[in-house]
C-alpha cells in the first residue's frame, strides 16, 4: 500500500508531532509512506527519522495554484492509493487534486470544530470533509460534529493520539516543586486563569514554580500579568520545546485548564509518566479521564483553583494516577497505526 500525506508545514504543533508518529507506526507495518508539505520547522527532524519520503513543494504563499500543480505531478509519480489531508492548505489543494485525479482521501480533524467551522477557511474546510472518503478525528466530540454537520453518509472513524514515553525516561531523578502547564499562548488555553491560580497557592508554598511551555500571542498579555503579580522569579515563560518529556520528568503536577482543545496530548503525554492531573471539565478531558484517573476544577475561581493545586500537592492519591496511567495504554504505536490501516482498507474496500 502506499499512502500520501499531505500537511503545511512541520512547525510547532500537536499535529505535527502526531502525524511523525504515525508514518513512523505505519512503514513498521510495511506501508510505503509518503509526506508533502510546503515548509520546514521544528518538527521537521521528527518527520525525517519517521522514514517516510519527503517531497517539499516550493511556495510563495499558502494561496499559490502551483501547489495543486506540483500536488498532482506528485501524485502522477507516486500513484498512492490513499491520500490524507491535514490541516490549512492542503484541506482545499490536497482535497482538489485527489478529486480530480480520482484517488480517494481522508480528512484528518485534529481540533475542535466549533471553533472554525462558521468561517470562510472553515466552509473550505466544510466542503473538503464531505466529499472525502472518510474522516479521522482524535477526539469523540469531533466524530460526532461531523456526524451531524455532513449531508452525506461520512465514514467518520475515532482514533486517539499515539502516546509512548521515552524508554530512557522510565528511570529518572526525582520530581522538584514545579508546576508544569503545556499550552499555545492563546486566549482559549486560560493561560491568566492558571498564573493567578497559582499566585493564590503560591502564597503558601514559596518553593514551588510554575512552568509553561508555549508560543503565541497572548505572550506580552501573559508576561505584565506575571510582572503585575510580583511572580517573575516564580512563573517562567519558556517558549516552545519540541521534547517536554524533561520537563514533564521534573515536575509533581501538570494543569490544563483550557476552554477548548482537539486531543490533549499533553495531558495523555503527562499521564503516561504518572503525573496527577488537574484539568478544566471540558469533553475532550471527560472523554479520556473520568473523575477517578484526574483532577477537574468545578468553578473558574482562582481561589477554588488554589486550593486544588494545594490538595492534590499534599496528597496526589497514587490509585488516582495509576488509573489515568493505566487509561493511555492502549494509545500506542502499533495499536493505532492499525486502527489507521483499517480505515484505509475499508476506504479501498468501498470505493
Amino acid at each position: 500500500m502506499i499512502t500520501l500525506h499531505c500537511i503545511g508545514s512541520m512547525e510547532g504543533g500537536g499535529a505535527e508531532k502526531q502525524l511523525c508518529k504515525i508514518v513512523t507506526g505505519l512503514k513498521k507495518q510495511g506501508v510505503e509512506v509518503h509526506v508533502v508539505l510546503l515548509r520546514e520547522g521544528v518538527n521537521f527532524q521528527l518527520l525525517q527519522e519517521s522514514g517516510a519520503t519527503i517531497h517539499k513543494i516550493n511556495s510563495a504563499s499558502n494561496y499559490s495554484p502551483k501547489i495543486l500543480i506540483n500536488l498532482i505531478k506528485l501524485i502522477n509519480k507516486i500513484n498512492p492509493d490513499i491520500i490524507e489531508v491535514w490541516q490549512r492548505p492542503m484541506e482545499f489543494f490536497a482535497s482538489l487534486a485527489a478529486f480530480i485525479k480520482r484517488k480517494p482521501y481522508i480528512s484528518i480533524e485534529r481540533t475542535a470544530p466549533p471553533t472554525y467551522i462558521y468561517s470562510f477557511k472553515g466552509l473550505i474546510k466544510y466542503v473538503s470533509v464531505l466529499f472525502s472518503n472518510a474522516l479521522i478525528a482524535n477526539s469523540k466530540s469531533a466524530v460526532t460534529f461531523w456526524k451531524n454537520k455532513s449531508i452525506f453518509k461520512l465514514n467518520t472513524v475515532f482514533i486517539p493520539n499515539i502516546i509512548q514515553a521515552p524508554k530512557s525516561l522510565d528511570e529518572g531523578p526525582d520530581s522538584k516543586d514545579v508546576i508544569l502547564c503545556i499550552a499555545r499562548l492563546s486566549v482559549e488555553k486560560n493561560l491568566d486563569l492558571v498564573i493567578r491560580s497559582f499566585h493564590i497557592f503560591s502564597l503558601q508554598n514559596d518553593k514551588v514554580k510554575l512552568l509553561i511551555l508555549g508560543e503565541g500571542p497572548e505572550r506580552k498579555n501573559l508576561e505584565k500579568l506575571i510582572q503585575e503579580l510580583k511572580l517573575n522569579d516564580r512563573v517562567n515563560l519558556l517558549g516552545y520545546k519540541t521534547d517536554i518529556y524533561p520537563f514533564l520528568r521534573q515536575c509533581k503536577l501538570v494543569i490544563s485548564l483550557s476552554k477548548i482543545e482537539g486531543m490533549p496530548n499533553t495531558v495523555l503525554e503527562a499521564a503516561s509518566l504518572k503525573k496527577p492531573l488537574l484539568l478544566s471539565p471540558i469533553v475532550q478531558h471527560l472523554d479520556l479521564f473520568s473523575a477517578h484517573s484526574a483532577y477537574y476544577i468545578s468553578s473558574e475561581s482562582p481561589e477554588h483553583i488554589a486550593s486544588m493545586m494545594n490538595k492534590i500537592w499534599l496528597d496526589p492519591e497514587p490509585e488516582k494516577v495509576g488509573k489515568a496511567y493505566n487509561t493511555i495504554q492502549v494509545f500506542n504505536e502499533e495499536t493505532i497505526s492499525m486502527q489507521y490501516l483499517k480505515v484505509y482498507q475499508t476506504v479501498l474496500n468501498t470505493d
